[in-house]
Protein backbone atom coordinates (compact mmCIF):
# COMPACT_ATOMS: atom_id res chain seq x y z
CA UNK A 1 0.00 0.00 0.00
CA UNK A 2 1.40 3.39 -0.91
CA UNK A 3 1.45 6.30 1.52
CA UNK A 4 -1.05 8.06 -0.75
CA UNK A 5 -3.42 5.08 -0.69
CA UNK A 6 -3.08 4.89 3.07
CA UNK A 7 -3.91 8.60 3.36
CA UNK A 8 -7.09 8.03 1.35
CA UNK A 9 -7.95 5.01 3.48
CA UNK A 10 -7.58 6.92 6.75
CA UNK A 11 -9.05 10.10 5.22
CA UNK A 12 -6.28 12.14 6.79
CA UNK A 13 -2.79 13.28 5.75
CA UNK A 14 0.05 11.46 7.43
CA UNK A 15 1.53 14.84 8.38
CA UNK A 16 -1.58 15.55 10.48
CA UNK A 17 -0.63 12.77 12.88
CA UNK A 18 2.65 14.49 13.72
CA UNK A 19 1.82 17.53 15.86
CA UNK A 20 5.05 17.92 17.87
CA UNK A 21 8.46 19.17 16.72
CA UNK A 22 10.32 16.09 17.99
CA UNK A 23 9.50 12.51 18.98
CA UNK A 24 11.13 9.99 21.27
CA UNK A 25 11.36 6.51 19.78
CA UNK A 26 8.48 5.45 22.06
CA UNK A 27 6.23 8.33 20.98
CA UNK A 28 7.08 7.73 17.32
CA UNK A 29 6.00 4.11 17.75
CA UNK A 30 2.68 5.29 19.20
CA UNK A 31 2.04 7.70 16.31
CA UNK A 32 2.89 5.14 13.61
CA UNK A 33 0.77 2.53 15.37
CA UNK A 34 -2.12 5.01 15.41
CA UNK A 35 -1.81 5.49 11.67
CA UNK A 36 -1.88 1.72 11.13
CA UNK A 37 -4.92 1.29 13.40
CA UNK A 38 -6.81 4.07 11.62
CA UNK A 39 -6.03 2.39 8.31
CA UNK A 40 -7.30 -0.96 9.56
CA UNK A 41 -3.86 -2.58 9.30
CA UNK A 42 -3.53 -5.41 11.82
CA UNK A 43 0.15 -5.03 12.57
CA UNK A 44 1.79 -4.22 15.89
CA UNK A 45 5.07 -2.36 15.88
CA UNK A 46 6.89 -2.71 19.21
CA UNK A 47 8.53 0.42 20.63
CA UNK A 48 11.77 -1.55 20.91
CA UNK A 49 11.95 -1.58 17.12
CA UNK A 50 12.05 2.21 17.09
CA UNK A 51 14.75 2.30 19.77
CA UNK A 52 16.82 -0.10 17.63
CA UNK A 53 16.22 1.95 14.49
CA UNK A 54 17.41 5.13 16.22
CA UNK A 55 20.48 3.46 17.74
CA UNK A 56 23.82 4.06 16.10
CA UNK A 57 24.97 0.77 14.61
CA UNK A 58 28.13 0.51 12.54
CA UNK A 59 28.14 4.30 12.24
CA UNK A 60 24.59 4.44 10.82
CA UNK A 61 21.03 4.95 12.01
CA UNK A 62 17.89 3.78 10.23
CA UNK A 63 16.05 6.77 11.68
CA UNK A 64 18.19 9.88 12.14
CA UNK A 65 18.01 11.56 15.54
CA UNK A 66 19.03 14.76 17.24
CA UNK A 67 19.91 15.29 20.90
CA UNK A 68 16.85 16.02 22.95
CA UNK A 69 16.13 17.24 26.43
CA UNK A 70 19.51 18.98 26.80
CA UNK A 71 21.36 15.91 25.49
CA UNK A 72 19.53 13.40 27.67
CA UNK A 73 18.20 11.16 24.95
CA UNK A 74 17.52 10.56 21.29
CA UNK A 75 14.66 12.34 19.58
CA UNK A 76 13.50 12.34 15.98
CA UNK A 77 12.67 15.61 14.24
CA UNK A 78 9.14 15.91 12.84
CA UNK A 79 10.21 16.05 9.18
CA UNK A 80 12.44 12.97 9.61
CA UNK A 81 9.61 11.12 11.39
CA UNK A 82 7.19 11.88 8.57
CA UNK A 83 9.67 10.89 5.87
CA UNK A 84 10.56 7.61 7.61
CA UNK A 85 6.89 6.79 8.24
CA UNK A 86 5.94 7.34 4.60
CA UNK A 87 8.80 5.11 3.43
CA UNK A 88 7.93 2.44 5.99
CA UNK A 89 4.27 2.43 4.99
CA UNK A 90 5.13 2.16 1.30
CA UNK A 91 7.24 -0.92 1.96
CA UNK A 92 5.36 -2.63 4.78
CA UNK A 93 1.72 -1.61 5.13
Amino acid sequence: MTAEALEVQVDRNIEDYFTADTYTPYKLAQVVQGILVDAGVQKILPPQMFYQYTALKNGKQRIATVDGNAGKGRVVARDVAIEWTEKYLQKNA
